[in-house]
């Protein structure tokens, strides 16, 4: 009974309505027909011409690991290093242009074999590459193709805020680690992402020669007097302005980084040297030194603080082709000899940080330009 009632009631209500939209159309019949505003569409900003694109200045990472050339209007907006891997993004806010850069260095087993361009095909897998875009909207993958000098590339189609973008990726690998550059423009600007890509790609400069020391570690280079060292992260460096002495500490432990007039020409004078400049010093051991461009001495001492507490000491001594010496000079708690591999195991940080102390000329030319 109750729906026969409701049915009454909605067929007298329609009823109603129908008659009062004729009335209404009656009345007024040449009211204009209101059409909605369409949303403003995001337009692009004239791609650069790609032979404006020039290559003027270099940039050393963070962590001393390489180098890359920077393309004019493009700053650096992030650098940094994990475990496993360096990164570093460039951004140009006028041209809508983003280049990344990555080095990476993935745990290897000892019967793993060296890298492959099998191993980067599969390690660049819909789950890898989707967390890589999820700063966009939508992603797809058009192409992927491998180049006759053996490098991945993948191509890109991508929406962020109502535009379409692309992008290029490309990967090699020297078989212990992995590079890629990564450069995303708008979609009118595909002759320029190609110009960014070859010169970003090609000015990439990896420094192996520390290739044992942790990623995760940051470096100091002094562009003037060529001094370079890499240290853990959670040390602190201070008093770094070029040219003039360095100071670096984390925990316990302090280092200076200075030049100073004279060369030491053998294991004798490097001890006169050491203890000349740390007042009560006792000379436990000297060592050759040889780096590349630069040869040396290595020097383990035991000095007492203000209050009477003993430490050790160790200092690298380097005779720079600028007829300087170059000092690094270390104290930490205890008493070891990081000459020896019995101290070198015990505080297997603190030797590996000063084992990378080095004179780099050539790196400072190359960042001068």
């Amino acid at each position: 009974m109750w729906m026969k009632r409701i049915t009454i009631i909605f067929g007298i209500s329609m009823a109603a309505i129908l008659a009062l939209t004729t009335l209404l159309s009656a009345v007024a019949p040449n009211q204009p027909r209101v059409v909605p505003t369409a949303a403003p569409v995001a337009t692009f900003p004239p791609p650069p011409a790609p032979e404006s694109i020039v290559f003027a200045q270099r940039f050393l990472h963070p962590a001393g690991l390489y180098t890359l050339a920077l393309p004019a209007g493009w700053a650096v907006d992030e650098a940094e290093n994990t475990r496993a891997g360096l990164r570093t993004v460039l951004a140009n806010e006028a041209a809508q242009s983003v280049i990344q850069v990555d080095v990476d260095r993935p745990p290897r087993s000892s019967d793993s074999g060296p890298l492959t361009l099998d191993v980067l095909d599969a390690r660049y897998n819909d789950a890898w590459l989707g967390s890589s875009w999820r700063e966009y909207r939508d992603w797809e993958e058009s192409e992927r193709r491998r180049s006759a000098d053996d490098r991945l590339i993948i191509d890109f189609a991508l929406q962020h805020g109502g535009q379409t973008f692309v992008a290029r990726q490309q990967s090699w690998t020297d078989g212990e680690w992995i590079y890629a550059v990564r450069v995303v423009t708008p979609e009118n600007a595909t002759a320029a992402l190609l110009q960014l890509l070859e010169g970003t790609a090609d000015s990439l400069r990896p420094l192996k020669e520390l290739a044992d020391t942790p990623f995760l570690w940051n470096a100091w280079f002094d562009g003037e007097r060529a001094h370079f060292i890499r240290y853990p992260q959670d040390w602190t460096l201070s008093d770094s302005a070029p040219g003039r002495p360095t100071s670096l500490s984390g925990g316990d432990a302090s280092l200076r980084i200075e030049s100073l007039e004279g060369q030491v020409a053998d294991e004798a004078a490097a001890g006169a040297s050491v203890s000349a400049r740390h007042s009560g010093a006792e000379v436990l051991s000297v060592s050759a030194l040889a780096q590349e461009g630069a040869e040396g001495f290595a020097v383990a001492w035991r000095g007492r603080n203000v209050d009477g507490d003993s430490h050790s000491g160790f200092d690298a001594l380097l005779n720079g082709a600028d007829g300087q010496l170059h000092v690094a000079s270390l104290r930490f708690p205890g008493l070891t000899d990081l000459n020896t591999e019995e101290g070198a195991a015990a505080e297997p940080d603190l030797e590996m940080m000063m084992r990378s102390f080095r004179l780099l000329p050539d790196l400072a030319a190359e960042l001068a330009g």
